[in-house]
């Protein structure tokens, strides 16, 4: 055969094989993509379309998989054309803390929340109220604003007020952690009229849905800078109380009114999903957004919280996660074990010249979205309340505060209905083993620091190209503030010192502090310091 015969052959293969094949866009993402994070409330698993669940629900009909059941078509259509991590785990299958490691900058487990929370209050006068303790953390909202984006937060946020946090706009306007009620907390809830939206909306082009008009708001007045929105309607959250159209098509299947009342808020939520997306596509955020699905915790549909929410079973923590929207992802479905606390990290990594925070918990899935390798981290464990828990696939092992030990072949026994912890000794050893490590090195003290906060002056003018300066008895760092007011410290040893301006500045003032001596011990600390500038003279 003749080269060039040969040369047509394979231009004739390659050519069949692009015709069949799905086209992939492998142009790079936008060095500042805009980041829409949506976190579904208390959706459990099995209840979507796209999850292959083996869980059953009674009908009128007989049991049938409830994936035939549950409505998700959007959240379905979202899958189709992300990419799919099927096995997330949340940190914690309750909601205050899950939200805490998707809000972190570091995606920290709650544990570690906590226990900074506790370090921090023990070097402030008057300790951190538990309200308003993410103001001195390296939040999520915090980090994106150093690389130009304002932030909005609508609906759930449990820790204060949305500036508390590091939005620049939101809905949560009072701070409490309980901040349910009109105060912020029923975005996407709140002004929700099936004639005016979702998908039993009267034919209009021009009816706008009212729930999304904080949004709106937002969205309208930012048209020049990149944008992070926290988007989470405490939905299918309780109360149950979906508007009549959508409970309609589940009572006409005959199925238990609990089970009609929980899958008409997952229908709301879902219906609540496919008006946000469409608000983005009516504006110019196309190809330039990654959105991202997750949701804080799970679910049992029959209500037995020993095996839903609140507890370690998968019903109780594991979650799908999706990203989609941006050139060069790969649409797929991913079976290997992922963790929330992921997230965070690969936001981040999707902002050009970003870097996750020191000590950060998670991992950038970037390249694996891209069509890179299964994800290798041996075993994720998590911890909270009364049991931890190890996944290695196809194992999960779960140990109670009680010492109790279970073992599970999730592949073969996804609702972990028989133990085969006595069945296998070997690897119920090395995972409990995994759970000990983890245990051991959870709040381990770090090798150096990392501060990372903003200079303002007392009107909230950020001040720019202020040399400041930390020292410790025997050690000195510098770092100059940006055109925003912010600074990075970073290499510190991890002992208490001081932190003073060179020139230009006549005080520090770090709000509820005395003198400036915070916990130091701590890795990605925040820290919002108020400057009293020198008379123009002075600084002369």
């Amino acid at each position: 055969m003749t080269p060039a015969r040969t040369i047509c052959r394979v231009v004739a293969a390659l050519a069949a094989l692009v015709a069949g094949a799905k086209f992939v866009s492998f142009d790079p993402p936008p060095a500042r993509p805009n980041i829409v994070l949506v976190i579904g409330d208390d959706h459990g698993w099995p209840y979507y379309g796209f999850m292959e669940s083996p869980e059953t629900v009674a009908t009128s009909s007989g049991r049938v998989p409830v994936a035939r059941v549950v409505q998700t078509p959007n959240l379905d259509r979202l899958a189709a054309r992300g990419v799919v991590f099927t096995r997330g785990y949340a940190t914690a299958s309750l909601c205050l803390p899950s939200l805490q490691t998707l809000l972190s900058a570091s995606g920290l487990h709650p544990g570690q929340w906590a226990e900074r929370r506790r370090r921090l209050s023990s070097g402030l006068a008057r300790g951190v109220p538990y309200s308003q303790q993410s103001r001195f953390y390296r939040t999520l909202p915090r980090e994106l604003a150093r690389y130009g984006y304002r932030s909005w937060e609508g609906g759930k946020m449990w820790e204060g007020a949305f500036d508390d946090a590091g939005f620049s706009d939101g809905t949560a306007k009072v701070a409490n952690p309980i901040n349910l009620g009109p105060d912020g907390q029923y975005f996407g809830r709140e002004g929700w009229d099936p004639e005016l939206c979702g998908s039993t909306r009267r034919e209009d082009a021009t009816l706008l849905c009212p729930a999304l008009e904080p949004l709106r708001e937002f969205l309208d007045g930012n048209r020049s800078s990149p944008f992070f929105l926290w988007v989470a309607p405490l939905l299918p959250h309780n109360p149950f109380n979906a508007p009549p159209p959508y409970r309609k098509a589940y009572r006409d299947l005959g199925i238990g009114e609990r089970q009609v009342a929980y899958l008409a808020n997952v229908r709301w939520f879902d219906e609540l999903f496919g008006e946000l997306v469409a608000e983005l596509q009516r504006r110019r955020n196309g190809r330039d957004t990654l959105l991202i699905y997750v949701s804080d915790n799970g679910w049992s549909l029959d209500g037995r919280r020993v095996r839903g929410k609140g507890s370690q079973y998968d019903l109780g923590m594991r979650t799908p996660i999706i990203f989609s929207g941006l050139p060069g992802m790969v649409p797929a479905r991913h079976d290997e074990a992922v963790s929330t606390s992921d997230i965070a990290a690969t936001i981040i990594g999707y902002v050009g010249g970003a870097r996750a925070p020191a000590g950060s918990r998670g991992r950038d899935l970037r390249r694996r979205i891209e069509g890179g390798r299964p994800v290798s981290r041996g075993v994720l464990v998590a911890e909270h309340g009364e049991a931890a828990i190890a996944v290695q696939l196809p194992w999960k092992y779960l140990r109670r505060k009680d010492g109790v030990e279970e073992l599970y072949r999730i592949d073969r026994d996804p609702l972990e209905r028989r133990s085969l912890a006595a069945e296998h000794p070997a690897v119920l050893a090395e995972l409990r083993h995994s759970v000990d490590l983890y245990e051991e090195t959870l709040f381990e003290p770090p090798a150096d620091i990392e501060v990372v906060g903003r200079l303002l002056d007392e009107r909230d003018v950020p001040m720019a190209d202020v040399d400041l300066i930390f020292r410790t008895h025997d050690f000195e760092r510098m770092a100059t503030t940006d055109s925003g007011g912010w600074f990075a410290l970073r290499g510190l040893p991890p002992q208490a010192g001081v932190l003073t301006a060179v020139a230009g500045v006549r005080e520090l003032r770090w709000p509820g502090a005395p003198t400036l001596h915070p916990s130091f011990e701590l890795t990605s600390v925040y820290l919002e310091l108020r400057g009293v500038a020198e008379p123009p003279d002075a600084a002369d």
